[in-house]
């Protein structure tokens, strides 16, 4: 983080306050400011996910539950009269998804 505060003054300082040392340190203490601030909120947010997951919240989407047409077509699929794109259409998933359902299952 500090080379982004380093590089950001820099660029700052060369564009706008070349010759005044008070607007200087004044950019410097905001960006400063800024870049704290940008910290904290992070280690917040880190800290928030951390304390949901101990309380068992679950993040992300979930599971789409198998068809019951899943295991003809994969059995289809398997001697080789479907393709797998066939499968996954005639499913309404994708082909990625057909293929993986085919592994989890074995």
């Amino acid at each position: 983080m500090v080379d982004n505060r380093e590089y950001v003054l820099n660029q700052l300082s060369n564009a706008f306050f070349k010759n005044s040392i008070t607007s200087y340190l004044y950019v410097k203490g905001f960006i400063e400011d800024f870049f704290q601030k940008k910290e904290n909120n992070h280690e917040r947010i880190v800290a928030g996910i951390e304390d949901a997951k101990k309380r068992g919240t679950k993040f992300g989407r979930k599971c789409m539950q198998k068809p019951h047409e899943f295991e003809k077509l994969k059995l289809e699929w398997k001697c080789g009269t479907l393709s797998s794109r066939n499968a996954a259409k005639q499913l309404g998933i994708s082909q990625d998804t057909f293929l993986r359902w085919v592994k989890e299952d074995g």
